[in-house]
């Protein structure tokens, strides 16, 4: 016999209570961290944050993003997460400086854009960031306002 769990049961079978943070231990993204859960074969794994925010509070605007007052990536505690905009997003992570154009200043992109002869690998490489931030810096995708 084979017995289904929801996604709710087998979200809470991966949190680890801790006194502060409930920290996820299941899957997490290769790119930060973050929890993630499988869902079904025809949608894509869900953020474990978000899926803690619309278990506490209900469902929310899928356009907005679930950021984390405790800056711990594998937090899912609904006390330490909040809604913001993709914009809010942006500005708290690098408020916090995890994100690479926290590495990125105004100087610093005005140094890219008069650079010649260095290819936007090398570039990003001098600087510790990927090679797509140094690309984004330079055509003005980024940092418009420099």
């Amino acid at each position: 016999m084979i017995v289904k769990t929801t996604l709710e049961q087998r979200f809470w079978d991966k949190v680890n209570k801790t006194a502060t943070c409930w920290l996820w231990t299941g899957s997490v993204t290769k790119s930060g961290g973050y929890g993630q859960l499988a869902r079904n074969h025809k949608q894509g794994p869900i953020r474990a944050n978000r899926l803690s925010y619309e278990l506490a509070y209900g469902t929310f605007n899928k356009e907005l993003c679930v950021l984390h007052k405790c800056d711990t990536p594998a937090c899912v505690n609904p006390e330490h997460l909040f809604l913001g905009t993709r914009a809010n997003n942006n500005l708290d992570r690098a408020t916090k400086g995890r994100t690479a154009n926290a590495v990125l200043n105004p100087s610093k992109v005005m140094g890219l854009r008069q650079s010649s002869g260095k290819s936007h690998k090398v570039l990003a490489k001098e600087l510790g960031v990927a090679r797509s931030t140094v690309s984004r810096a330079i055509n003005g995708t980024c940092w418009r306002h420099v």
